[in-house]
């Protein structure tokens, strides 16, 4: 199996995931026409490398996310890492500000 086939399987499973609509490990495993031991290979590396707070729901028979997010698996130039790394590095910077400010005042914001 190439790398785009695994790419394009853990969409596949994000996207069942985030409708909260996968059944079991075995009626994800028929859809995506794997096995169920690369199933859950799959959550587990979702889970473990990539973060993903990935969770199963017994009463409902479906993997969910408990925080909503998104995975891109699609090439990012250089020049796109380094905007949103300056908008980050601006963000953070004016919600520290912003929480001396409010600090000052004598509120406790939750940052």
């Amino acid at each position: 199996m190439s790398l785009i086939d695994t790419f394009k399987r853990l969409e596949n499973l994000h996207h069942h995931i985030q409708k909260r609509n996968t059944g079991t490990r075995e009626d994800l495993a028929r859809r995506m026409g794997v096995g169920v031991s690369t199933v859950q290979e799959y959550i587990n590396f979702m889970k473990s490398a990539l973060n993903a707070p990935i969770e199963y729901d017994h009463l409902r028979k479906t993997y969910y996310y408990i925080e909503e997010g998104a995975f891109n698996f699609s090439f990012q130039s250089q020049s796109q890492r380094i905007i949103e790394r300056e908008f980050y590095d601006y963000l953070q910077k004016f919600l520290f500000e912003k929480h001396l400010q409010l600090k000052g005042k004598g509120d406790h914001p939750q940052i």
